[in-house]
């Protein structure tokens, strides 16, 4: 597979941690595709049922069946590169077209407030 992303922080009491997801493992897929950016990330997590394809850091490669609410995030972080600046981006463009508002904001990209908040540090999007 050609696209890897590595994981930097799971979200304590998320999915991603109550599969056993780690900081350092990469995501491959999910449901059998690759992701390139955060667009396919956020897209292909929307599915109330999901596969995600886990590499573990000794190589060992992890296929886990996910059943969620679909606005529910998956509570992983990945490292600095393709999908932050796509993220960053529209996170900045969330914002700004649901006035700043962080509750409409964080529904309006499907994550949790909380999720939210943490991204807008980590990007420094404070307003």
């Amino acid at each position: 597979m050609a696209h890897e992303h590595r994981i930097c922080s799971v979200q304590q009491g998320s999915i991603a941690w109550e599969m056993g997801i780690e900081p350092g493992d990469k995501l491959l897929a999910v449901d059998g595709q690759e992701i390139e950016d955060v667009f396919d990330y956020r897209y292909y997590i929307e599915e109330e049922e999901l596969v995600l394809l886990i590499e573990k850091p000794d190589g060992e490669q992890w296929e886990l069946e996910i059943e969620k609410e679909s606005y529910e995030d998956l509570g992983m972080e990945f490292e600095q590169g393709l999908m932050d600046e796509y993220e960053k981006e529209v996170i900045a463009q969330a914002l700004d077209y649901c006035g700043y508002n962080i509750s409409r904001t964080a529904q309006t990209l499907g994550i949790l407030r909380q999720s939210l908040q943490y991204r807008i540090r980590k990007y420094g999007l404070i307003f």
